[in-house]
């Protein structure tokens, strides 16, 4: 967007204001429709192009420009979290001489309010307290859990950097690359992702691992041609399909787990783009039998029958979804929802 546009945006927008609920906090509306993303992806830029040792080109003044419209939206915890990571993005790349000593009381304690705030997902805090620990921790946890938690807040573009730091320190464990693919699969970079998944179609421990691989796959194939999607969608059947196996022939110690409805969805989705209903109607039979009311196995089983019964079709789907809400809720079923495209 133009300053102009900024401008006009910003004028229009002058006397507006809006109630934050989760803060009760009034702030004025925004002529951007995500502030924070947008500040992140531009400070993400600028330190990319500092750190090639373009700080002081017309690009980096003009990004530096456009990092001004967004800020004045940014509310108080949003402002810490790109402060934050304005620090930390300035720890990648640079080998820290050695891990300093602290008493283990002090870590501890530090420690257990990152875990905390973890596991209400406080993400600021979490961020926040890591700083404090992090000269007392190995630099590729502290990458990862970085990368772990901007993943959370939906930055993928910035936990790709911290798993890459990651990766330049030590290999990646399952559960970094697994991380890796799906955040490259969300932020687009699907080529890449394509890639890395090469090396990991051989999988044998790690099913979260193939099943992050297929969904790269599938998503891939959209991108292609006809013959090349259909290769990379029956590689991601294979990988799903084994992502199952192993996470059904697991140990309960060994913690071999899959979400095996997703699973079982990823199959259906790729044997209905192959054109092979039977195997898609019993990869969705599979995901309904593990949660009954499941909206997407619902529409796609819906959609699959609807071609040879389309009564029967809409007589299922509404069974299914009246199974998620409460006996008494009257439920008509929308017709568009299987109209024939004209």
């Amino acid at each position: 967007m133009t300053l102009d546009k900024y401008q006009a945006a910003l004028a229009a927008t002058q006397d507006q204001w809006t109630i934050d609920e989760s803060s009760t906090m009034i702030e004025r509306a925004s002529p951007i429709s995500d502030p924070f993303s947008e500040y992140v992806r531009l400070l993400l830029q600028l330190h990319c192009l500092m750190s090639a040792g373009e700080g002081d080109t017309d690009e980096t003044e003009e990004i530096r420009d456009q990092m001004d419209y967004p800020w004045p939206y940014l509310n108080t915890e949003q402002l810490d979290l790109v402060r934050g990571l304005s620090a930390d993005l300035y720890t990648i790349g640079v080998d820290r001489d050695k891990t300093q000593a602290e008493s283990p009381e002090e870590l501890w304690k530090n420690w257990k309010q990152v875990t905390r705030a973890v596991e209400r997902h406080d993400w600021q805090t979490a961020l926040t307290m890591l700083r404090v620990c992090e000269p007392y921790l190995p630099p590729p946890s502290v990458a990862a859990i970085r990368a772990a938690c901007w993943a959370a807040l939906e930055q993928f573009h910035v936990a790709i950097e911290f798993l890459k730091e990651v990766a330049r320190l030590q290999p990646l464990s399952a559960d970094d690359e697994t991380l890796l693919l799906n955040c490259l699969n969300r932020a687009g970079h699907l080529q890449e992702a394509e890639s890395r998944v090469a090396n990991i179609r051989h999988e044998e421990t790690n099913p979260a691992l193939l099943l992050a691989g297929a969904k790269v796959l599938s998503l891939r194939a959209t991108q292609l041609d006809p013959a090349s999607a259909n290769r990379l969608r029956r590689s991601a059947i294979d990988m799903a399909e084994r992502a199952l196996t192993l996470a059904a022939e697991a140990s309960p110690e060994q913690g071999c787990t899959v979400d095996r409805v997703a699973a079982s969805l990823h199959l259906a989705s790729n044997y209905e783009a192959l054109g092979e209903s039977q195997q898609a109607r019993q990869a969705c039979g599979e995901a309904l039998r593990l949660e009954p009311g499941n909206l997407d196995a619902l529409v796609l089983d819906a959609w699959l029958r609807h071609e040879t019964d389309p009564e029967l079709a809409q007589e299922e789907f509404r069974k299914g979804f009246l199974y998620r809400l409460p006996h008494d809720t009257p439920f008509p079923i929308p017709p568009v929802l299987f109209a024939s495209p004209e």
